[in-house]
């Protein structure tokens, strides 16, 4: 069957790259690859491709890149592959009507969370946020709108306590390679049927801005934690010292839970790291980085800058 299919695969984070590995060992007739465009990024801003495109490029594959996907030579040049199939993971645009409406056979998506839970555009990140002890992957065919369409299966994913979002991304990449290799061929040919959603039970998750990563230390240590490991390795949580900004990349729940100050002072430092009152609770603050400086450890902060009793905000 996947012989005969043309599949276009639509990605561009890191978090595409294993599924993409998974599709070119299925045994389709052609993959060719729709991703996002060089960005400019570093001190000089040099035109940089994606994660995925760089992997496409060094198969050897087609790759298409548009700033949008309502250009004018977007759907002839989908249209000159005789497209089969799509499928998208990560790929970071909303894919228009008029482009699904080229794929014959079907067009599918890959979504990081158990939908209808966590749709939207950060969903590893919410379920750290909220606390969620597991997460997983589905595998849902598109509709015009996000992330509501049918889902042909979900697999569960434990999420571990120490998990941030790019520990719990690259598991999550693995299962979703997996799933592809076992059951893409049985959705193809029908073998697996699409249920739809229970929109009741939806969940949303926003867009994400760096002013997100902004903690308030008069919520309670676990929920700052949730909160550090949600924004790693972006935007970052961070606070305020002595008026300088601070990142910070590590933390856990301290075991200290009697000694108590306003929130967000810094109560103890030793070689454990940097512990600091909250809402409920102590945090231990393990890796830390000064705007300007290096990263380094809670405890080496501690030591090198005078913060004891100072207030974090």
């Amino acid at each position: 069957m996947m012989s005969q299919q043309n599949i276009m695969f639509a990605g561009s984070s890191q978090f595409s790259i294993r599924p993409l590995e998974a599709i070119m060992e299925l045994g389709f007739k052609s993959v060719s690859v729709l991703t996002q465009p060089k960005k400019k990024q570093g001190r000089g801003l040099k035109q940089k491709a994606n994660p995925l495109m760089e992997l496409a490029l060094d198969m050897g594959l087609e790759v298409f890149s548009y700033a949008s996907l309502k250009e004018q030579n977007v759907e002839a040049d989908i249209m000159s592959l005789s497209p089969n199939v799509l499928l998208t993971v990560s790929y970071g645009q909303i894919i228009p009507k008029e482009v699904l409406n080229l794929f014959s056979h079907d067009t599918l998506n890959i979504h990081p969370s158990l939908l209808p839970l966590w749709r939207g555009a950060s969903p590893i990140q919410s379920a750290i946020l909220n606390g969620d002890k597991t997460t997983g992957v589905s595998i849902m065919r598109m509709t015009t709108s996000l992330d509501e369409g049918p889902v042909f299966l979900s697999k569960k994913l434990h999420i571990d306590n120490k998990d941030n979002s790019k520990t719990l991304a690259e598991k999550l990449s693995t299962l979703a390679a997996t799933m592809l290799t076992t059951s893409l061929g049985k959705i193809l040919e029908g073998k697996i049927q699409a249920n739809n959603q229970n929109h009741n039970k939806a969940t949303i998750s926003e867009k994400i801005i760096k002013q997100d990563g902004k903690i308030s230390w008069q919520k309670e240590a676990k929920n700052i934690d949730q909160h550090i490991r949600a924004y790693n390795p972006w935007p970052v949580a961070f606070t305020h010292i002595d008026g300088r900004y601070l990142r910070i990349w590590e933390a856990e729940v301290s075991t200290d839970k009697k000694t108590y100050n306003e929130p967000g002072v810094v109560i103890r430092c030793d070689d454990k790291g940097m512990v600091v009152s909250t809402g409920e609770g102590n945090l231990l603050i393990k890796t830390i980085q000064l705007e300007g400086k290096k990263t380094i450890s809670g405890g080496d902060f501690g030591k090198g800058f005078s913060v004891l009793n100072k207030a974090l905000n």
